[in-house]
């Protein structure tokens, strides 16, 4: 049992000595590429490549050989924006958050990068995405960069500790809708009536008044009253 204890801490102290280092993720320079086999038939390379200087990464996806597309994110610059394109660079800010049914062009790219990065980076990349010396970890850490630049809006500054920054997610929460058969039914309320207690009414103090009293009329001498 302590031999299990003793390589328990060993684990955890091995596994936060290896944990991903915001600081280093965000003024490191790098290149990598991602390189596997695309349909149809596994015949034609998918590539992706990032290259990363800074907090400028630029990202290049080719698949079907004719097929390429381009993007330039700045995580360090305002207004949240994608530079698209080779040459004629096309500018794409950022309205409005992605996460409320938004189609705008902003959106659009946005979905483009994260999906290239995760379907033909995360998934072919080798390593371990802890770790900045292998390709998984420097598509990783663009990965984590991009996401909290376009879809949280947050724009890094160089110099500033972001110790912690890149762990978590956004929360993404949305509101359950209700059924129409688990909506509140309306119930109709009955109010006690008062209780009257020593000829007063408890609602408003206000005395209430004493039914007549009748006196029983009785037969006198066998004869009765008119």
């Amino acid at each position: 049992m302590r031999l299990f204890k003793c390589s328990l801490v060993v684990f955890m102290l091995s596994s936060y000595a290896h944990a991903f280092d915001a600081n280093k993720c965000l003024i490191g320079d790098y290149q990598v590429d991602v390189v596997h086999k695309g349909q149809p038939f596994g015949l034609l390379p998918v590539i992706l490549k990032v290259d990363k200087k800074g907090c400028i990464l630029t990202f290049y996806h080719q698949r079907l050989k004719y097929l390429k597309e381009n993007w330039v994110v700045d995580v360090c610059r305002e207004p949240v924006h994608i530079k698209k394109g080779i040459g004629a660079v096309e500018v794409i800010k950022k309205e409005m958050d992605c996460d409320k049914g938004n189609s705008s062009s902003f959106c659009q790219e946005q979905n483009k990068i994260f999906q290239r990065i995760q379907d033909d980076g995360l998934i072919f990349a080798e390593g371990e995405k802890e770790d900045l010396k292998t390709s998984h970890g420097k598509t990783y850490c663009a990965y984590l960069l991009v996401k909290k630049y376009l879809d949280e809006s947050l724009v890094f500054n160089r110099g500033q500790d972001y110790t912690g920054a890149l762990s978590g997610a956004k929360n993404t929460t949305k509101e359950t809708p209700v059924k129409e058969e688990e909506k509140a039914i309306d119930v109709e309320v009955v109010t006690p009536r008062p209780e009257v207690v020593g000829g007063q009414d408890e609602t408003n103090g206000a005395p209430v008044p004493e039914p007549p009293v009748v006196e029983e009329k009785k037969e006198e001498n066998g004869k009765g009253f008119f």
